[in-house]
C-alpha cells in the first residue's frame, strides 16, 4: 500500500511538496472502516483531490505514473511528463513509500528527461500507428526498509549519475565495475535478473521483489482506450460475466448478458430484453453506441474484478466525468469497503459528493497554485480558521469550497470581457 509520495520539479510541481495515505488518527476520527492497518501503520483506502483546473491535479497523479514505469523499464506514453517550465533545473525527484506486512520500504530517485522514441504498437491481428515514448536518465536511485517491527530504516543501495553502485548487501550481484544502463533503474535490474520469483530469496532480494511489486500494483483505473479494454475483456467477461451482468444491474444499467464476438468490428454486445409490439425479443447492442457513461463504468468493473483483490493503487483522472453523482459514489464505497488493501487515489470536480458521509477529513485534498505558479497540496484536515480550529466534522464541506473558505478554488472576475 502507498503511505506517502514527495515530489519536486515535476511539472507544476517546482517546490517540494509531500501527499500523505497515513490516517490522521489524532484530529480525525470518524469513518474508521476507511483505515487498514498494516505493519504497524494506519493507511487510507481512499483520496480525493480537488482544486483549479490547472492546480496540479494530474500533474500529482502523473508523478505516482512516473514512478512505476521508470523502475520497470517501460516510460509508455509518457511524452508529457517534465521538468517545471518555472525552474532551471531538468532534474525531477521523487521519494515513494510503500507498507506491506512484511516491510516499510522507500524508493527514492532522480531523473532527467532523454529523447522521445517511437514504439509501433499492435494489438492482435490490427496493426496501429506508432506511439511516442520518452526515456528518462536516471541521475541518482536509493532503496531503504525496515522490517515489520523495526525502528531503524537501513539503506540497501545508492546509485549515482556514473551508474555506479554503492551497496555492502549485494556483493555477489552489484559490484564497482557494474555500470547500468542510465534509462535502466537499478530495483529494475535487480528483481528480473534475481529477485522475480516465489522461492526463497535472501532478505535483500526479498525487499527488492516486495517494492518491484508495490510498484508494478499502481494502475491507471480510466481506461477509455479500446486497447486496454481488448487486453483484458474476453478473459474478464468469460471468468465473471454473471457477476459482472449482476453489477451492472445493481446500479441501474439492466442487462441480461454480455455477448463476446472475436474478431468482430464491435467485439462486445449487451444483450437485452426488449418488448416489441407486444412480443419480448432479445437484442444485442454493440457496446461502442451505450453512452459513455456506461462505458466507463463497465471498463472501471472490468478492471476491478480481477485487479482489487490483488491490493493494487488505481489512479484516476477525472474521475466524475460522464458519470451521475450516484455512480460516482458507488465506485468510492467499493474501495471504503474492500478488505484487499487496494486504494483508489482520484481528481474530481464532483462537489456533490465532498461530503461528511462518505469521505473522512483526511481523504479530502486540495491542490492549487501559489503566486508563482507552483502546485502546493494540503488536506482538509490541516486547514483552520483564523482561530486555528479544524474544519468540523459535521460541516458542510462543498458548501464551504465554494464560498471560498477553503482556497484551492478558481476566482473568476464577474462577466468575461468579449467586448475587448
Amino acid at each position: 500500500m502507498l503511505k506517502e509520495i514527495s515530489i519536486k520539479n515535476l511539472l507544476s510541481f517546482r517546490d517540494e511538496v509531500l501527499f500523505s495515505m497515513e490516517a490522521d488518527v489524532d484530529r480525525v476520527s470518524e469513518h474508521p472502516e476507511h483505515i487498514v492497518e498494516i505493519n504497524g501503520n494506519k493507511l487510507l483506502k481512499t483520496a480525493s483531490m480537488y482544486g483549479p483546473n490547472g492546480g496540479g491535479k494530474s500533474s500529482f497523479l502523473n508523478a505516482l505514473i512516473l514512478a512505476s514505469r521508470i523502475q520497470s523499464n517501460r516510460p509508455d506514453s509518457m511524452t508529457q511528463v517534465m521538468p517545471c517550465a518555472f525552474d532551471e533545473s531538468n532534474v525531477i525527484e521523487e521519494a515513494v513509500f510503500f507498507v506491506d506486512d512484511k516491510y516499510e520500504m522507500g524508493y527514492r530517485f532522480a531523473v532527467e528527461p532523454g529523447e522521445v522514441e517511437s514504439e509501433e504498437h499492435i494489438v492482435g491481428d490490427s496493426r496501429r500507428k506508432d506511439i511516442e515514448m520518452r526515456k528518462f536518465n536516471f541521475v541518482s536511485e536509493e532503496v531503504s526498509f525496515r522490517k515489520a517491527g523495526a525502528s531503524e530504516f537501513e539503506l540497501l543501495f545508492k546509485r549515482n549519475n556514473f551508474g555506479a553502485i554503492e551497496s555492502d548487501r549485494f556483493k555477489g550481484i552489484l559490484n564497482n565495475e557494474l555500470r547500468l544502463s542510465k534509462t535502466r533503474s537499478t530495483v529494475n535490474y535487480i528483481y528480473e535478473n534475481f529477485a522475480d520469483n516465489d522461492g526463497e530469496l535472501t532478505e535483500d532480494l526479498d525487499v527488492v521483489k516486495h517494492l518491484a511489486r508495490q510498484l508494478k500494483s499502481i494502475k491507471k483505473l480510466d481506461l477509455l482506450d479500446r486497447v486496454g479494454l481488448i487486453q483484458i475483456m474476453e478473459k474478464t467477461i468469460a471468468e465473471h460475466e454473471d457477476r459482472l451482468v449482476k453489477m451492472m444491474c445493481e446500479l441501474d444499467i439492466p442487462i441480461k448478458a454480455i455477448k463476446v464476438v472475436p474478431n468482430d468490428r464491435m467485439g462486445i454486445y449487451f444483450v437485452r430484453d426488449v418488448e416489441i409490439d407486444g412480443k419480448t425479443k432479445e437484442c444485442a447492442i454493440p457496446f461502442g453506441i451505450e453512452s459513455r457513461g456506461t462505458q466507463k463504468i463497465f471498463k472501471i468493473l472490468l478492471y476491478l474484478i480481477g485487479r482489487i483483490q490483488d491490493g493494487s493503487i488505481f489512479l484516476c483522472d477525472d474521475m466524475n466525468a460522464y458519470l451521475h453523482p450516484q455512480l460516482f459514489r458507488a465506485i468510492i464505497e467499493v474501495f471504503q469497503l474492500n478488505g484487499y488493501g487496494a486504494q483508489l487515489i482520484f481528481n474530481s470536480h464532483d462537489i456533490i459528493n465532498m461530503d461528511n458521509e462518505l469521505f473522512r477529513r483526511d481523504e479530502i485534498w486540495f491542490a492549487y497554485r501559489d503566486d508563482n505558479y507552483s502546485s502546493k497540496l494540503v488536506p482538509l484536515s490541516n486547514i483552520v480558521n483564523y482561530k486555528g480550529e479544524q474544519v468540523r466534522k459535521d460541516a458542510k464541506y462543498y458548501k464551504q469550497y465554494l464560498e471560498g473558505k477553503y482556497g484551492a478554488d478558481p476566482f473568476i472576475k464577474r462577466g468575461l470581457c468579449w467586448n475587448e
